[in-house]
């Protein structure tokens, strides 16, 4: 079970923190204004794949063997509290108290405005979905 647990902790901290990256270094928002951003955007996604998740662990209830009822137990609840607790409370924490230190050996870029650098990361997310111009 520990593995499991690691890998789906691992999963959403690895999701949330590509996007905290993306809007400090392409969008240039202050460390804060990141870590804010980013578990504003990925915040229903990683909690609705960690309560579909736990439903799906929660299944092994059912079985009459024991250890797959503790298994159930035990997943259910790591999954829940990875994503309510560590993925919304622990990793912005600690990205706030290590401040630019969190990005070493890499040096980010000077912080930007909060809405030009949302403008940029947005425009940049529009023109992947631009149809050239054509109303259909």
């Amino acid at each position: 079970c520990f593995t499991i647990v690691v890998g789906l902790g691992l999963d959403y901290d690895i999701f949330f923190l590509a996007r905290v990256h993306e809007y400090r270094f392409v969008g240039r928002l202050s460390d804060r204004d990141a870590c804010v951003e980013a578990a504003a955007r990925t915040g229903t996604v990683i909690s609705s794949a960690a309560v579909i998740m736990a439903v799906a662990f929660s299944g092994l209830f059912f079985s009459t063997t024991t250890i797959l009822n503790q298994a159930a137990f035990l997943l259910t609840c790591a999954v829940l509290f990875d994503a309510f607790v560590v993925r919304a409370l622990v990793t912005p924490s600690l990205l706030a108290l290590s401040g630019e230190y969190a990005w070493w050996p890499s040096v980010p870029p000077a912080a930007g405005p909060l809405a030009e650098g949302l403008a940029r990361v947005d425009d940049d997310a529009a023109s992947d979905d631009d149809d050239g111009g054509v109303d259909i």
